[in-house]
């Protein structure tokens, strides 16, 4: 094989538990979230979220799970290895630390995507009778019809993709900056949820700061699904491309400091 250390890094996740873990939690968020809004919209007295509404406040709350579980294991599986002492075994061999760094990330976001799949299926299945997928308005809105919606999400899942490897190199900056598995995985959530809360409560946004908001830069994707359910002005092409380009933005520079510091000669010796 061409490139080893992407089998290895294939064989190493395969013994792994989490991703099943995910997939039983993420889908269960949804379960959640479908009969939460059911119950509030009836608690209120409205109209329950229509189809392409209920879609966007499915894929949204899997975002989130989606993120924080590969940013859990980019964190703490490089710092665990390098604890163990695992990683400097790995690292005084031929294999190069860049494409170990690469090959971690690849497997990462392969498993993410796939469970962003295992999402949009739940999705879909929780969604069909909640109601029709068709009634938005064209023109300057998003286009979601029965004829567009594979394309629409096809483009929310190559914003998404840009966004898990921003994310994946966030966590392995900091792994690789601190070494310690549960220090990189506290400032990496910390720091995660200090931006969900600025994007939640619109503190980013009265600000101007969500332009660099790594959090907003997941929901963006599915996030669009549901305002513009609701009717609300957003096209593709207003946002998407501040999303991509600041998701390219945090990969280069986290990534990058990443590799910087696996650079570092010490990395191989033993403290």
């Amino acid at each position: 094989m061409k490139y080893p250390e992407l089998k290895a890094q294939w064989y190493y996740l395969r013994k792994l538990r989490w991703p099943v873990w995910t997939a039983i939690v993420l889908v269960g968020v949804q379960v959640i979230v479908w009969i939460g809004s059911g119950r509030i919209a009836a608690y209120r007295q409205v109209e329950a979220p229509s189809g392409f509404e209920l879609l966007g406040l499915l894929m949204h709350s899997a975002m989130y799970v989606i993120v924080f579980a590969l940013a859990a294991a980019a964190a703490a599986g490089i710092a665990g290895e390098y604890t163990t002492g695992a990683l400097q075994k790995i690292l005084v061999g031929p294999v190069k630390r860049g494409r170990y760094l690469t090959s971690r990330a690849i497997v990462l976001l392969t498993l993410g995507l796939a469970l962003l799949c295992i999402a949009l299926v739940s999705a879909i299945l929780i969604t069909i009778p909640q109601g029709n997928l068709h009634g938005l308005r064209e023109g300057e809105y998003i286009i979601i019809s029965t004829a567009h919606l594979w394309w629409n999400l096809l483009i929310a899942f190559g914003v998404s993709a840009v966004a898990m490897l921003a994310v994946l190199s966030f966590g392995m900056f900091w792994a690789a900056a601190i070494r310690s598995a549960a220090a990189s995985l506290i400032l990496t959530f910390g720091l995660l949820v200090v931006g969900g809360l600025l994007y939640a409560t619109g503190t980013g946004a009265l600000f101007g700061i969500d332009v660099w908001n790594l959090l907003f830069y997941c929901n963006y994707p599915f996030r669009t699904y549901t305002e513009a359910a609701r009717g609300l002005p957003i096209t593709w092409g207003e946002g998407v491309w501040s999303v991509v380009l600041g998701s390219a933005a945090y990969t280069g520079i986290f990534g990058g400091g990443a590799l910087g510091i696996f650079s570092r000669i010490d990395l191989i010796r033993n403290r």
